[in-house]
C-alpha cells in the first residue's frame, strides 16, 4: 500500500515537472520590458550576467529580453544621477502550482 501511494506520489511529481516546461511554452521564453524616463532620450546600456552588451538606445524603448538571463540596465542622461536596475530571472510559482493543482484535479476527477 505504502509503495504505491510512493509510486503514484513520484508519478505525479514527475509530470507536474513535466507540465511546467508547458507552462514555459505558455508563458514563453522572453519578456517585453519598456524602459521610460522623465525626460526621455536618455541612454539606455542593457549587458547580460557576464557584462556582455545586449543592446543599447535611447528612452523610451521597448525590448525582447530572453528570461534564460539576468540582465543589469544602466539609464544615463546628462545633468543626472545614473540609474542602475538589475532585471533577474526566477521560477514563476505560479505557473508551477497551477500546473500541480490542475494535475492533482484530473486524477482526482478523471480515474
Amino acid at each position: 500500500m505504502k509503495n504505491r501511494i510512493f509510486q503514484k506520489f513520484v508519478i505525479f511529481l514527475a509530470i507536474s515537472i513535466f507540465l511546467y516546461g508547458c507552462g514555459t511554452i505558455w508563458n514563453g521564453t522572453s519578456d517585453k520590458i519598456s524602459i521610460n524616463s522623465t525626460p526621455s532620450s536618455a541612454a539606455v546600456t542593457i549587458k547580460n550576467e557576464n557584462g556582455a552588451m545586449v543592446n543599447t538606445g535611447k528612452t523610451p524603448m521597448t525590448i525582447k529580453l530572453s528570461k534564460k538571463h539576468d540582465y543589469t540596465v544602466a539609464i544615463n542622461l546628462n545633468g543626472y544621477k545614473e540609474q542602475v536596475v538589475n532585471v533577474n530571472s526566477s521560477l514563476n510559482a505560479l505557473w508551477l502550482l497551477g500546473n500541480i493543482f490542475l494535475l492533482w484535479w484530473h486524477s482526482r476527477n478523471c480515474s
